[in-house]
């Protein structure tokens, strides 16, 4: 817990110890067996100091970057379960029916905040997998995703995937959506038509799969299908376009 959280806590407890005795001692006679009513003033706010301590205690327990997760975790709930438009997960408005808003925002912090900093940090041990990528409205939603156990999201830390399986997931996932952005590119670039990619899927996947470039891949398919070029130069010949990764940014865990 940090020093400033604890020092937080000090002070609380030492208030609380003070109206302690002053509703024992000046107030009334805890020797004689004197008891405070229920609607003493000083003992409401003697226990919600002591609840604000306690409170203090569970939060001062997570770091700001646990915090940070926790809170983009119950942004990205929110949106796939009370959502009406495609971003909504069947599975997890099912479970939040199921247990209730209030447990769900509490496993927020106390079951998944910590895992996904797990997926996180062992992702970024590949690179900067997510450079050019939003925290809250990318990276957290593509790692929640995963936390599913049979199929389902996970209700205890006992039954959360494996952080470095759920890494390798997430990091091909992304490496495949690099790719097809290349492909997609190149296919405008060279020949004017975008959706090449989708035309050729078959073709272009198993490319992808055997590590074949993006733009490659799509001038020889367009050369193979004599495609128009929009440049008068063939394309071939056209000097290669820039593209927005790396060759390396393609690459699937196992190859990299």
């Amino acid at each position: 817990m940090h020093d400033h959280v604890n020092s937080y806590i000090e002070v609380i407890d030492q208030t609380k110890e003070a109206l302690d005795e002053a509703i024992n001692t000046h107030i009334y006679d805890a020797q004689s067996g004197e008891v405070p009513p229920a609607d003493c003033s000083f003992l409401k706010l003697r226990n919600k100091v002591a609840l604000t301590a306690d409170l203090a205690r569970r939060l001062g327990a997570f770091t700001h970057l646990e915090m940070e997760a926790a809170l983009c975790i119950w942004e990205w709930i929110n949106d796939v379960t009370l959502s009406d438009t495609d971003q909504k997960i069947d599975v997890w408005a099912t479970y939040r029916e199921g247990v209730g808003s209030m447990e769900l925002r509490s496993a927020s912090s106390n079951i998944y905040a910590g895992w996904l900093l797990k997926v996180y940090d062992i992702c970024q041990t590949a690179g900067e997998p997510f450079d050019c990528m939003s925290y809250d409205w990318d990276v957290v939603p593509l790692i929640m995703e995963h936390c599913l156990h049979d199929g389902h999201p996970a209700a205890s830390g006992d039954t959360l995937p494996d952080p470095r399986a759920t890494a390798i997931t997430v990091l091909a996932k992304i490496a495949k959506q690099r790719w097809y952005e290349d492909a997609r590119k190149a296919a405008k670039h060279h020949w004017s038509y975008e959706e090449l990619v989708d035309d050729f899927e078959e073709v272009i996947e198993k490319a992808r799969l055997d590590g074949e470039m993006p733009e490659k891949v799509i001038l020889e398919i367009g050369e193979q299908y004599d495609l128009d070029s929009p440049d008068p130069i063939s394309a071939a010949a056209r000097p290669p376009m820039f593209l927005m990764f790396k060759p390396s940014d393609y690459l699937l865990p196992e190859q990299a």
